[in-house]
């Protein structure tokens, strides 16, 4: 009778191993995304995409960014303005931008400084002794 009862208790653990109880339950967290920036100009901006033309020295990269509604924008998107993205990478590899912050130009103008009214007197040259 002992060997029935030890035999039951086994095919029970058996059968609950196998439904997968409790046991067997793990909890996955989901892998935290990426975040990036990139600086660049503004080529082009629609609803759902912007582009951003981004220079490394001599040359040039046209990044394509997808838009949602989630997206922060600060500022006015215009053609040729200097704009900082702040984005990740989707699980298609798609850029997807979060906030855009628009910058002032890279090279502002900067004024002149007035010039002065008049010069300073020069000093009268000495005079020259005959030889």
């Amino acid at each position: 009778m002992r060997r029935f009862a030890t035999f039951r208790l086994f095919a029970i653990l058996v059968v609950a191993l196998l439904a997968g109880g409790p046991v067997d339950a793990q909890v996955k967290t989901p892998t935290p995304v990426k975040r990036h920036q990139a600086t660049g100009t503004l080529a082009t901006s629609g609803a759902t995409q912007l582009v951003l033309l981004k220079t490394f020295g001599r040359n040039q990269a046209r990044w394509n960014f997808v838009l949602n509604p989630k997206t922060k924008l600060e500022g006015k998107l215009t053609k040729g303005a200097r704009i900082r993205i702040y984005y990740y990478n989707d699980v298609k590899g798609q850029r997807v931008a979060e906030q855009i912050k628009i910058l002032p130009p890279a090279n502002p103008a900067v004024p002149k400084a007035p010039a002065a009214a008049s010069p300073a007197p020069a000093s009268p040259a000495p005079p020259q002794q005959p030889h």
